[in-house]
């Protein structure tokens, strides 16, 4: 790690900042070789990235797939900025991976394309309970904020269908949801 370390000859600002972390990191960590130090690999490839800033080259493959993007939605140029601070490591949430997933489907939807999974599940609910508008804003932002591709790796999205859909029943006064026939099953 300290050959790869000393090889560097970046001149970007902050550089010395960054390398004395890495340093630091080396000494912190007990790893006996780079390949499984992903620490250090981060901060390597962070480092290499501020310095291909600094170079004005955009030639990285994640910053590529950044500028390919073609975004006419209100505020998307927050969203880029957001997507190259998480390029560039400056923040920690949301990371790139997710960035450029909420670009493209805040782009989506402003083309009126509702086609991911997630989408045509939440636009097939036809809700009345009261605050089920509150409630669906809030999914549709959990749907923009989780970079999982299908609706069955995101808990966090079924679980506010479920909530809903919950919420649907009682407004109803249908107590037939499985956790409702239990309860009402017990004998005290």
């Amino acid at each position: 790690r300290l050959v790869a370390l000393d090889a560097l000859a970046y001149t970007y600002p902050d550089f010395a900042a960054d390398f004395q972390h890495a340093l630091q990191s080396h000494l912190d960590t007990s790893y006996m070789s780079a390949e499984w130090d992903w620490t250090f690999n981060d901060l390597l490839e962070t480092m290499h990235k501020k310095q291909l800033r600094a170079e004005h080259d955009r030639s990285h493959p994640e910053l590529a797939a950044l500028d390919a993007l073609v975004l006419t939605f209100p505020g998307w140029e927050k969203g880029v900025d957001a997507a190259e601070a998480a390029h560039f490591q400056e923040i920690r949430w949301p990371n790139f991976r997710c960035s450029m997933h909420m670009l493209r489907q805040k782009q989506c939807l402003h083309d009126g394309d509702r086609s991911h999974p997630r989408l045509v599940a939440l636009d097939a609910l036809a809700y009345t309970y009261p605050d089920f508008a509150a409630d669906f804003q809030h999914a549709l932002q959990s749907h923009l904020d989780t970079s999982y591709m299908s609706a069955e790796w995101d808990w966090t999205f079924n679980d506010l269908l479920e909530t809903m859909h919950k919420k649907q029943l009682r407004a109803e006064h249908d107590r037939s949801h499985p956790e409702l026939a239990a309860l009402d099953a017990l004998v005290l």
